[in-house]
């Protein structure tokens, strides 16, 4: 099975609140705009964890996922490939690779407007074992 979720775009008031909650001392976090990297983006990056907690609740706002799912279990060989900027809409292409009565196991990827390819990782989700 594999399913692909609805697009969520990144902005500057979430950007804010994600490096202020989170402390990021970065210059790209917190000052882009004389970075010498700054060259590297067209905008201003996001934290890449805050890309995998979104494709959380992604993953959760399909009506594909199994309803028996309880909760995310692990992460798993998490590789960032590019940075999610300022005004990318990402989405969440999830593939079931393992079925077991305990969990499934799907590799996800987390792509930009461009089909660019920004995170894939391995995630585990507990069952809701009925006895």
């Amino acid at each position: 099975m594999e399913f692909i979720s609805s697009k969520k775009t990144l902005d500057k008031n979430d950007f804010a609140v994600v490096t202020e909650k989170g402390n990021y001392i970065h210059e790209l976090f917190t000052n882009f705009e004389h970075s010498p990297l700054a060259a590297k983006y067209s905008s201003q990056p996001f934290p890449g964890q805050y890309l995998l907690f979104l494709a959380g609740g992604l993953a959760e706002s399909s009506e594909v996922l199994p309803d028996d799912i309880v909760a995310l279990s692990s992460l798993e060989r998490v590789n960032f490939h590019r940075p999610g900027l300022i005004g990318d809409e990402i989405y969440l292409k999830a593939t079931l690779i393992d079925e077991e009565i305990k969990n499934y196991q799907y590799k996800w990827e987390i792509f930009n407007h461009k089909d660019e390819l920004l995170i894939d990782c391995k995630v585990k989700f507990i069952r809701n074992v009925k006895k």
